[in-house]
Protein backbone atom coordinates (compact mmCIF):
# COMPACT_ATOMS: atom_id res chain seq x y z
CA UNK A 1 0.00 0.00 0.00
CA UNK A 2 1.54 3.29 -1.02
CA UNK A 3 0.02 6.97 0.27
CA UNK A 4 -0.95 9.22 -2.37
CA UNK A 5 -1.89 12.05 -0.58
CA UNK A 6 -4.94 13.94 0.63
CA UNK A 7 -8.11 14.08 -1.35
CA UNK A 8 -10.69 17.32 -1.27
CA UNK A 9 -14.06 17.14 -1.98
CA UNK A 10 -15.09 20.72 -4.14
CA UNK A 11 -18.47 21.74 -5.50
CA UNK A 12 -16.23 22.96 -8.49
CA UNK A 13 -12.64 21.56 -9.27
CA UNK A 14 -12.08 24.86 -11.80
CA UNK A 15 -12.46 27.16 -8.96
CA UNK A 16 -10.93 24.90 -6.48
CA UNK A 17 -8.02 24.66 -8.74
CA UNK A 18 -8.00 29.09 -8.93
CA UNK A 19 -7.85 28.80 -4.98
CA UNK A 20 -5.08 26.42 -4.68
CA UNK A 21 -3.07 27.61 -7.13
CA UNK A 22 -3.38 31.41 -5.92
CA UNK A 23 -3.11 30.81 -2.58
CA UNK A 24 -0.04 27.54 -1.99
CA UNK A 25 1.28 27.57 -5.66
CA UNK A 26 -0.24 23.85 -6.43
CA UNK A 27 0.74 23.34 -9.90
CA UNK A 28 -2.36 21.48 -11.77
CA UNK A 29 -0.58 17.53 -13.18
CA UNK A 30 -3.56 15.96 -14.20
CA UNK A 31 -7.39 17.06 -14.99
CA UNK A 32 -10.09 14.22 -15.88
CA UNK A 33 -13.00 16.41 -15.59
CA UNK A 34 -13.98 16.46 -12.13
CA UNK A 35 -11.14 15.02 -10.38
CA UNK A 36 -7.79 16.57 -10.44
CA UNK A 37 -4.46 15.73 -9.05
CA UNK A 38 -2.33 18.66 -8.07
CA UNK A 39 1.41 19.18 -7.07
CA UNK A 40 2.31 18.48 -3.33
CA UNK A 41 0.09 14.88 -3.73
CA UNK A 42 -2.93 17.23 -3.34
CA UNK A 43 -5.80 15.42 -5.14
CA UNK A 44 -9.89 17.47 -6.05
CA UNK A 45 -12.59 15.44 -6.70
CA UNK A 46 -16.08 17.24 -7.80
CA UNK A 47 -19.07 16.70 -4.92
CA UNK A 48 -20.97 14.99 -7.63
CA UNK A 49 -18.35 12.02 -8.48
CA UNK A 50 -17.55 11.65 -4.50
CA UNK A 51 -21.66 11.40 -3.70
CA UNK A 52 -22.11 8.72 -7.33
CA UNK A 53 -18.67 6.85 -6.23
CA UNK A 54 -19.59 6.33 -2.54
CA UNK A 55 -23.26 6.27 -2.23
CA UNK A 56 -23.56 8.75 0.46
CA UNK A 57 -24.09 12.72 0.34
CA UNK A 58 -21.50 15.52 1.54
CA UNK A 59 -22.50 16.90 4.83
CA UNK A 60 -21.94 21.16 3.89
CA UNK A 61 -19.29 22.63 6.42
CA UNK A 62 -18.33 19.13 8.06
CA UNK A 63 -14.05 19.18 6.74
CA UNK A 64 -14.47 15.79 5.70
CA UNK A 65 -11.02 14.69 4.02
CA UNK A 66 -9.71 11.36 2.80
CA UNK A 67 -6.66 9.43 2.34
CA UNK A 68 -5.99 8.33 -0.71
CA UNK A 69 -3.93 5.36 -1.68
CA UNK A 70 -3.73 2.93 -4.71
CA UNK A 71 -2.18 -0.60 -4.28
CA UNK A 72 -1.60 -2.36 -7.78
CA UNK A 73 -2.26 -5.58 -5.79
CA UNK A 74 -5.67 -5.08 -4.80
CA UNK A 75 -6.89 -8.85 -4.23
CA UNK A 76 -3.75 -9.45 -2.21
CA UNK A 77 -4.66 -6.39 -0.14
CA UNK A 78 -7.97 -7.21 0.51
CA UNK A 79 -6.62 -10.34 1.78
CA UNK A 80 -4.07 -8.73 4.22
CA UNK A 81 -6.98 -6.85 5.42
CA UNK A 82 -9.11 -9.86 6.19
CA UNK A 83 -6.35 -11.22 8.01
CA UNK A 84 -5.76 -8.17 10.31
CA UNK A 85 -9.23 -7.91 11.13
CA UNK A 86 -9.29 -11.42 12.12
Amino acid sequence: MKFKGTLIVVKDCKKALKFYQDMFGFELIRDNDGNMELSGNLYLQEEKYWERFTGRRIIPQSNQTELYFEEPEINSFVKKLERLRG
